[in-house]
């Protein structure tokens, strides 16, 4: 885990030096954020609807019959947009991407492509780890908005069906957003970025560093995915603990 954290510490230091984005750098972040993000976006939209109708309407529902309209923002804030939008994101791309990016370079090791971008005097960690290592987290950041987008609307548009009086819109608008403050906003940004930079670099590490042979590539994405995913869940607990301190 101290390699990983090195890894995020080192890309995030070159990233900031602008002889790092290169051309060919720019272009390999670019077309991770797509696959990254822009191809998990179904997945995402669906998921976020689904929660919309399923905790944001039933929370509206329930606090109808118990009178208790008053703590319908901060239920959906702290369940829905602290916690479940950032978690189940991570756990689309992560599962969706994670693999992916470990077998790729796994098997651009095997390949020897590595000592090719060598000998052309391309930095490996430059072209090949920085633009992933920034791709994944960007892309889950800007999903789990679109995420809580959906949501919301989803269970405001199915509350209105129901004729629910907690979603119905002032009461949904200001329950929902005078609950949002500093603490709940810098959260969401931990949840999203902070599994996302962890789950880059050991997708990243773990296809570097395979054995040169064939068979190292299946099993380097098998060991990958349950890393990133208890770093993810690792993370998501630590990060919520701020809340009791």
């Amino acid at each position: 885990m101290l390699f990983v954290l090195a890894v995020i510490g080192s890309g995030l230091w070159l990233a900031l030096h602008p002889s790092t984005w290169t051309p060919a750098v720019r272009n390999v972040l670019l077309r991770q954020i797509y696959f990254t993000g822009v191809h998990a976006l179904p997945v995402t939209l669906i998921a976020g609807l689904a929660v919309g109708i399923s905790v944001v309407a039933q929370l509206g529902i329930w606090l109808d019959k118990v009178d208790q309209r008053v703590f319908f923002g901060p239920l959906v804030v702290g369940i829905v947009i602290e916690n479940l939008a950032p978690l189940l994101v991570n756990l689309v791309v992560i599962s969706r991407s994670g693999t992916a990016i470990t077998t790729e370079l796994a098997n651009m090791v095997v390949q020897e492509e590595i000592r090719v971008l060598d000998s052309q005097g391309i930095d490996p960690f430059l072209y090949l780890v920085i633009p992933r290592l920034l791709a994944v987290p960007l892309a889950i950041l800007c999903l789990t908005v679109l995420f809580i987008a959906t949501a919301l609307l989803g269970g405001y548009g199915f509350g209105l069906l129901l004729n629910i009086h907690a979603l119905r819109y002032q009461p949904f608008t200001a329950t929902v957003f005078l609950s949002l403050d500093t603490l709940v906003i810098g959260l969401l940004l931990a949840k999203s970025l902070i599994p996302g930079f962890l789950a880059a670099a050991i997708c990243c590490v773990r296809g570097l560093t395979v054995e040169p042979v064939l068979t190292a590539v299946p099993q380097a994405g098998a060991s990958a995915l349950p890393q990133a995913l208890a770093a993810l869940f690792i993370a998501s607990v630590l990060l919520s603990l701020l809340r009791l301190i």
